[in-house]
């Protein structure tokens, strides 16, 4: 069966927020999840899964309604770039096209969100490291890779009481 038409809920569950200048990567993953419970992820992926005549229409009109379910969900100042787009399919585009850009701008602010990543000391440190993970699928996503040594580097800034585990991460050897 195709996609549903009938899918507002969802995407206003999944999307609290509207896209702006800064924050494109955390709106996409949010967006993905929105159109895979709507079994729309086509219009990003541009795999459109085999649809029989009837689901085909379906989708069309699914992707119609989706320009408008995108139009809601981005910040007034950038609703412009979606503002004529008749499918979900062209208004991701000129979304994306906007703002995922590999720009020294771009890669420079997710550097340095990467190293400003603080530990709060009465939070578990997986926390840590998960804001540490979560920057560094942003910056791979502009084409930056931060490797292990990028990692130890801002592990070892930890508060004093993690010196050892300091210690223990510096001090292992290198994967085979």
């Amino acid at each position: 069966m195709g996609p549903s038409p009938k899918f507002n809920q969802p995407i206003a569950a999944f999307l609290c927020f509207k896209i702006d200048d800064s924050n494109w990567f955390i709106w996409t993953q949010k967006m993905m999840g929105a159109l895979h419970t709507i079994g729309m992820t086509g219009i990003v992926t541009g795999k459109i899964p085999a649809l029989n005549l009837e689901e085909k229409k379906d989708w069309d009109r699914s992707d119609g309604m989706l320009s408008g379910c995108i139009y809601g969900r981005v910040s007034d100042e950038y609703q412009y770039l979606v503002q004529y787009c008749e499918t979900g399919t062209t208004a991701w585009a000129a979304l994306k096209a906007c703002f995922k850009k590999s720009t020294i701008g771009n890669c420079m602010t997710a550097c340095a969100a990467f190293y400003k990543v603080q530990y709060e000391p009465s939070c578990p440190i997986f926390v840590y490291i998960q804001a540490l993970q979560s920057t560094k699928q942003k910056l791979t996503a502009f084409g930056v890779q931060i490797d292990n040594t990028n990692f130890k580097d801002v592990l070892i800034h930890l508060e004093d009481s993690f010196h050892t585990v300091c210690l223990s991460i510096l001090t292992q050897s290198p994967k085979p």
